[in-house]
């Protein structure tokens, strides 16, 4: 999901593009949304998002964009269990906590089929590697330059370099998605979704 970007200041467009197929899926909004928004996560299949000029968090999904916090409201706050927070608290770049922090480095994948994924960073180079957890064997995967905002969904990791979203799984490797000069500049824009 995208705003349109030829909306200078106010977005009111937002596109979804199915990452498999590439098609892409336009929604209006009947909120006037600024250009200072930022993703705070997915919980439930919707993502929310954070409008800083008009202090309102926001939700949406393929068939709708809902207001869920204002000024007047406040806002909702997730870590695995929703809890109310002054909307002011959402202009400080929160994100809910859905995945596991960049910093922890391994996050585990799925304990089910045993595996994990391991982040190596040297200098503007960033290696991923998977593990086996009951023997602690890694296998690298790949390795790529300037690295940021890496998801981990179902079988896929995504990440952005420079002005790019790229996908990587073992059958297909690593792959372009979208090309969006906004990357390069600021960060958390962008969450997967998969049906």
């Amino acid at each position: 999901m995208f705003p349109n970007y030829d909306d200078k200041y106010n977005y009111k467009i937002f596109y979804f593009i199915d990452v498999l197929t590439g098609n892409k899926k336009q929604l209006k909004s009947e909120l006037e949304i600024s250009s200072s928004i930022y993703i705070l996560g997915i919980v439930d299949n919707y993502l929310y998002f954070f409008d800083k000029d008009n202090y309102r968090q926001l939700k949406i999904n393929r068939k709708a964009i809902t207001e869920v916090g204002n000024k007047d409201i406040g806002g909702k706050y997730y870590n695995g269990e929703w809890i109310d927070k002054s909307i002011y608290d959402f202009n400080k770049n929160l994100s809910f906590k859905v995945d596991l922090d960049m910093d922890n480095i391994i996050y585990p994948y799925n304990e089910n089929m045993g595996y994990y994924y391991k982040l190596e960073v040297s200098g503007n180079n960033t290696t991923i590697l998977r593990g086996l957890i009951e023997n602690k064997k890694e296998i690298k995967l790949f390795s790529f330059k300037n690295i940021k905002d890496i998801k981990f969904r179902k079988n896929n990791i995504y990440f952005i370099s420079g002005k790019s979203l790229y996908k990587y799984n073992d059958l297909s490797g690593i792959k372009k998605i979208i090309e969006n000069s906004e990357f390069e500049f600021n960060d958390n824009l962008y969450d997967i979704y998969i049906k």
